[in-house]
This record gives structure tokens, sequence and C-alpha cells, in this order.
């Protein structure tokens, strides 16, 4: 008999856990609350009520609701951190309690146990909150009001299949990212999709192992998505404190997953990608005001760079910079600007041709400023030059080879002819006779084909 009593208690407690979050369930509590107390207070002569007892019914029944309204309200993410939202839903209470242990504890769990730790923190949503997210405008309202930057959700069903109980998972993630163009944005989804694990049947008899497995493909992917939304948002920053680890984490290993496999493989383009972002913005800011500790900041990031991919055509044309400014080595400069010939991009022959022309080979600079003029490139590389040539100049003014390459830039990338004009001139002023007399001859056609020109 006391078996019976506590089978029927856990029952009803389970009852209660899953109906508490609806209004009805309030007001049947408030109900069934304030008839108890006055039963009990009257002795069962309600008439016989005083104003004191229909206080602590009052008092009672309001601190039921405060206690409702804190149980039931949506949990809020921590400030500071990366707020992933679990919002699962199982058919029944002990297939909850199932997702709940060997589900999100573990995904919890893994999640601990990584490096990133401190930049992620779970919330959990209630089952009765996780019943009413059935799309995504649901899902995303939720994530919002929880102050969450990711949400998980979906379903939990047991069903009969060939014979055996199987529990099949459907799953969807949101991501909140800054807007971004459209072309990314769908690039973006077809990651999440390539990655995430949507749908699973997972064998009731192995339940718990599989969902530990599951639990730890879903945590590295929630990381990898998050790290992907971050890049795609350019917070460089904060992509690279989540890929780091990861990579270092799954460099040695075999995942099975196939999935897992995706995301090992595309840890190395996305930090190639981070890293050449991060020295990208590091050398705008040293050409912004030539201060050389960009230059020095940019250096353990070609080395990661080079770590991951020795040959990246970015690294060398980084490498090739520092070779030049903080060593002064133009001729290591000009070697780390060779080893990129391959490369079909006028970036390179741009600073090939600058470099054969500050050593003095201002002929086989011509050259090659020709062959750079004949690859298609942003409007920036040819200002970028000029800029770093006028540097150049302000620092070593006796570098007077220099101005005809300038006349050459305005000439034929920017089709700034009075200027071109304007630095053959100081170009021809400058220059000694003895060292480029077959230039300045040149130089000095080259202001009668402008003049002609204008």
């Amino acid at each position: 008999m006391g078996v019976n009593v506590n089978l029927d208690g856990d029952k009803a407690l389970s009852w209660i856990i899953d109906r508490w979050g609806r209004w009805s369930s309030l007001l049947f509590f408030e109900f069934v609350l304030i008839v108890c107390l006055l039963i009990w207070l009257t002795d069962k002569a309600i008439s016989t009520i005083t104003l004191p007892q229909i206080g602590l019914v009052s008092f009672c029944a309001f601190l039921l609701w405060i206690v409702w309204v804190l149980t039931v309200r949506v949990p809020k993410n921590k400030r500071g951190k990366i707020g992933i939202m679990l919002a699962v839903y199982a058919e029944d209470g002990e297939q909850q309690r199932v997702v709940d242990s060997d589900f999100i504890h573990v995904f919890r769990e893994t999640l601990d146990r990584s490096e990133s730790r401190e930049l992620f923190n779970i919330v959990n949503i209630p089952r009765h909150h996780a019943r009413r997210i059935q799309t995504q405008e649901h899902a995303d309202s939720y994530r919002h009001v929880g102050r969450c930057h990711v949400i998980i959700f979906g379903r939990t069903r047991k069903r009969p299949e060939k014979g055996k109980d199987v529990i099949k998972v459907h799953l969807t993630c949101l991501v909140a990212h800054r807007q971004v163009k459209e072309v990314v944005s769908q690039s973006f989804v077809k990651d999440i999709s390539e990655v995430f694990p949507s749908r699973l049947n997972i064998d009731s008899e192995n339940e718990c192992q599989e969902f530990e497995i599951t639990s730890n493909w879903l945590s590295l992917a929630a990381k990898y998505i998050v790290g992907t939304a971050a890049l795609f948002s350019a917070d460089t920053n904060l992509a690279q404190s989540i890929f780091e680890p990861m990579y270092e984490s799954l460099r040695k290993k075999k995942p099975v997953i196939p999935a897992v496999k995706m995301i090992k493989q595309r840890l190395v383009p996305r930090l190639i990608d981070i890293y050449q972002a991060q020295i990208s913005q590091l050398h705008f800011k040293w050409d912004t005001d030539h201060d050389e500790c960009y230059l020095e900041q940019k250096k353990p990031l070609i080395q990661k760079l080079e770590n991951i991919d020795p040959g990246n055509y970015s690294l060398k044309l980084a490498r090739s910079i520092d070779y030049f400014v903080l060593e002064h080595d133009p001729q290591k400069a000009l070697k780390e600007v060779v080893s990129c010939r391959q490369v079909r991009d006028a970036t390179w022959r741009y600073s090939y041709a600058f470099l054969l022309a500050y050593i003095g080979r201002l002929d086989a600079a011509k050259n090659a400023y020709y062959r750079a003029f004949d690859y298609a490139s942003h409007d920036s590389v040819p200002l970028q030059c000029e800029g770093f040539i006028e540097w150049v100049l302000s620092n070593e003014p006796e570098k007077v080879q220099l101005h005809y390459c300038l006349g050459l830039i305005n000439w034929h990338a920017k089709g700034d002819l009075m200027q071109a004009m304007a630095d053959m001139k100081i170009f021809i002023e400058l220059a000694s006779d003895e060292e480029f007399p077959e230039t300045k001859r040149t130089a000095q056609a080259n202001i009668e084909t402008i003049k002609g020109l204008l």
C-alpha cells in the first residue's frame, strides 16, 4: 500500500511540474490554496471568516503568485558571457529527465572542460517554456528575453521503429549576429546546416551513451557556430578566442562523426581569415600614423599564420613590410616578395617594383611597374603604394628615383596626368646624370607625351 502511495505521489509531482508554467495551473492552485485555507481557518464554517483571516488568505495567495512568477520566468544570461540557450522539450516527464541529465548536463560539462569555458554560459529553459517554442520567431523571442546569443531548441519523442524504441531528436539552432551582406548570411546558414545535428535517431537502449556523444558534438558545433558568427560580424578577437582552443583540442584527434571532421577541417581556414584580418587592421593603423608598435603587434599574428599556412600570400606581404621597415633590410623584403611570383595579383608586383627602384635598379623597376599595371587591382592598392613611397621619401629624400615611380603610378594607375608630370619633373631636377641618365631622358619624353594627352 505504501508503494502505491509513493508511486501516486511521484505521478502527482510529475503532473504538477509539467503543468506548473500554465496560467490555468496558477488559477487552479490559487483556488485550491484559498479553499483549503478558508476551510482550515474557519473550521469549515466559511461564513464566519474574519477580516484578519481574509488578510492572511490574501497574503498566502499573493505569496503563491510571487513564487509562480519567479519560477516560471525565462532565465537570463550572465552579463559579459556568450549565452547559449537550450530549450529541448520531451513528450513526457521521464523522458525530459533523461534529456536534462544525459544531454543538457553533458553539454554543460563539455563546455566547462573546454579552454574557452570562461566565455560561455548555458541557459537551460524549463520544460513548460520549451513546449511553447514552435517556430523560429518564438525561439528568437525567447533568445532575446534571455539575453542570449544562441538558442538551440527542439523536441524529442519516443517512437517504435523496426521492432525497437527509438528516440527521435529534432533540433534547430538560431544565432544572433550583426547585420551582414546577404551572401555572407547565406554562407553562414549553410555553415550551420552542415555542422549542426538537426535530426537524430537515438536507440533507447543506449540512450545515455548516444546522448553523451550527441552533447559533445552539439557543444563543439555551438562553439564553432558562435565563432563563425563573431567572424562574420567582424569581431575577430572573439572568434580567435573561440577557435584557437578548439583547434588545439582537435589538432591531434581523428574524429569519427562527419560533422566534427568538417569542423576540424574548417578551423584552419577560419583561423587564417582571422589572422589575415587582424594583420590587415594593424597594417592600416601603421599606415595611418607609422607607429612601429603596430608592426610589432603583427609579429605574433604573423608567426601564428606561418604555423598553420606557411605559404600564405598575405603572410609573405606582411613579412616583407617587417623586413623593410623594422629590419631595414630591402634585400630580405625583395626575396620575400619574389616568392609570390606564382600569384596572379598586382599587389606583390607593386611591392616588387618599389623594392627594385629603392635599391637602384630603376630600369628593372620600370618594367615591373608596367607588368603590375596590366593586372586589375582595387583602387586602394595604387593609393597605398603612393602613400608608402611618399613616407619613404620623407625619411630618405636621397632616394630621388622614387619620384619617377610616383610619376608612373599617377599616370598609369591613377590617371592623374598633372601630378604624374609634376613627379617626372621633380625626378629630372633631383636625379644625377651619372646615376640615371637613360631614365631622365625617358622621364622627359614622358612629360612631352603627357602634355600631348592634356
